[in-house]
């Protein structure tokens, strides 16, 4: 019989083969599902690039200005 947990994130009830492997929680398996933590990474991956590309932009234009 599969053993379950709910996501933090999502709230639904999974196999624990849908959650990542983590040491600091009692059954070994992360908070959050594979698929809300793919969700989370992915943002998290626009975010920065966002970030860089206004710190390219902010040194253009500081360039431009002096």
């Amino acid at each position: 019989m599969d053993k379950t947990k709910i996501c933090v994130d999502c709230g639904e009830e999974l196999p624990i083969s849908e959650f990542y492997r983590g040491n600091y929680s009692p059954n070994k398996a992360r908070w959050h599902c594979r698929h809300c933590m793919k969700e989370k990474l992915q943002s998290r991956k626009l975010l920065l690039l966002q970030k860089k590309d206004c710190r390219q932009l902010k040194e253009i234009i500081r360039n431009k200005i002096i």
